[in-house]
């Protein structure tokens, strides 16, 4: 919830790049390792996937059969193969994200002078 008329933004217009975009260059940075690393895009193109079609072979294990988005061939994986380290990777950059941005609130917050006020 934005109480700020200047920065308030529709829930359909709500993604990552516009988001980042309205933060400093920093977070910006941040949101963009996070959609640029580790299995993300296998994880997005499965998800894109997995909307259309089904993909998932329920077994003993559950695997991700093999399929192609967008000219990227991904190869048939196991889930735990993608999620585990994909899901500790993500977790570490918002722990670190959360810490960078709980400190510019604080300081935008008190402009540095003990001034209250958000919006200004």
């Amino acid at each position: 919830m934005d109480a700020c008329a200047g920065t308030r933004m529709k829930e359909r217009v709500i993604t990552l790049h516009n988001i980042s975009s309205k933060l400093p260059e920093t977070f910006s940075a941040d949101i963009l390792s996070l959609t640029k690393g580790g299995d993300f895009k296998y994880l997005d193109d499965v998800v894109n996937r997995a909307k259309h079609r089904a993909i998932l072979d329920f077994g003993y294990t559950l695997d991700m059969t093999a399929f192609e988005r967008s000219g990227t061939v991904h190869p048939k994986r196991l889930v735990v193969e993608v999620l585990v380290p994909e899901v500790e990777r993500q977790s570490r950059l918002f722990v670190e994200m959360g810490i960078r941005l709980n400190q510019w609130v604080s300081e935008r917050i008190t402009g540095g002078a003990g001034r209250m006020g958000y919006c200004g």
